[in-house]
């Protein structure tokens, strides 16, 4: 497993800072990062999505409906994300909240979601919490069930999630200071 740093780039930062991560997984040539949002702005996907889950959204929603309201809130999502970079006022731990509603405690390499601050949203990313305001980006998806069991990308989102807290936990990374050290970020 490779892990990229999104930002901030090229300067380690201190405990606190915002700091963004990916997961680089192996055959991939393109982090999770990347790859989700190139997936949410390709039109293809977009339309084979639909296809296979259009039964899940509401019944309301033609393909260009759909097609605008993805890409209303990936621009959004990138905007949230370019101004986390950017200030030190805007933490990231205010975007991220634990995958599970009930769970109230943040803790390190805890399960966490980001979505667009748009009501109803549908676009996820998904990340481990290595410390305050520090993440590591798992994947992304288009999330239109209630649970993310419901659906095969979702639970292919949760088990990636699982798959690199474990990996994370066997070598022995439990804060941003032993995560910088074990990554030689690009």
């Amino acid at each position: 497993m490779e892990i990229r740093r999104i930002f901030p780039l090229g300067r380690s930062t201190s405990e606190g800072k915002n700091q963004l991560n990916a997961v680089l997984y192996p055959g991939d040539e393109t982090d999770s990062f990347e790859k989700t949002f190139r997936t949410w702005h390709d039109e293809q996907h977009l339309m084979a999505f639909f296809e296979a889950n259009q039964w899940d959204m509401p019944s309301h929603w033609d393909f260009n409906f759909f097609t605008n309201k993805v890409e209303m809130e990936r621009e959004s999502f990138l905007d949230l994300l370019l101004n986390r970079a950017v200030s030190e006022r805007l933490p990231l731990d205010l975007l991220f909240k634990p995958l599970r509603n009930e769970e109230y405690v943040e803790r390190e390499l805890s399960l966490n979601k980001a979505r667009p601050e748009i009501r109803r949203s549908i676009l996820r990313l998904y990340a481990l919490r290595i410390d305050m305001n520090c993440f590591l980006i798992t994947g992304g998806a288009i999330k239109v069930t209630a649970r993310m069991q419901e659906a095969q990308h979702t639970n292919l989102e949760l088990i990636r999630l699982n798959q690199a807290r474990d990996y994370l936990a066997e070598q022995g990374i439990t804060d941003v200071y032993l995560f910088q050290a074990s990554f030689n970020f690009r």
